[in-house]
């Protein structure tokens, strides 16, 4: 709350990160409040963001995360995919314009807990041009999931988790008045 992030939305953001810490995922725990601040102070984080719907049919949604951390939009697409499976036996959701989410994890546990199978997939990317007009942009895209099935009445639960890297060179080349 000190950055400004709404009251609720630090103490998901705190859980989602404490969640990591406690299941040894400390690489997406607390240990990331120092890059986060980091990309707060340069304005490449927008913690006052609230996720919000942007389009949704009756078994999928897309949430625009509004520039802030990853926690609340992911959170909150897995919910409503709960709630669309629960309805028709499918939720399928994609999130937008968000940053960093912490360990995907918890959110194929969520839906885990609510008795369904939980996958999730995320690519991070970071392009920033240094002249806006032309460029060509190489980067290498991270992309990571997880995949949770219940087993049984147990509750015991198989998880499969991969990452995938490559490499990608863009040209990106504005046409048209310039100022």
């Amino acid at each position: 709350q000190a950055w400004g992030m709404p009251k609720a939305t630090a103490a998901g953001t705190a859980e989602i990160m404490s969640w990591a810490d406690l299941h040894g995922i400390d690489t997406h725990g607390i240990s990331m409040v120092p890059p986060y601040d980091e990309r707060r102070r340069a304005d490449k984080l927008n913690v006052r963001a609230e996720p919000r719907v942007v389009k949704e049919t009756p078994v999928s949604v897309l949430v625009d995360g509004g520039g802030g951390l990853g926690h609340p939009a992911g959170r909150r697409a897995m919910e409503i995919a709960i709630d669309k499976a629960k309805k028709t036996g499918i939720g399928v959701a994609a999130v937008r314009n968000s940053g960093h989410f912490g360990a995907c994890g918890f959110y194929v546990l969520q839906a885990v807990d609510a008795g369904f199978i939980g996958e999730q997939r995320t690519v991070e990317t970071l392009i920033e041009p240094a002249n806006p007009v032309s460029a060509t942009v190489s980067d290498t895209v991270n992309q990571r999931g997880g995949l949770t099935v219940p087993d049984g009445p147990n509750g015991a639960e198989t998880t499969i988790t991969a990452e995938h890297r490559f490499r990608y060179d863009v040209r990106l080349e504005a046409r048209g008045e310039h100022d």
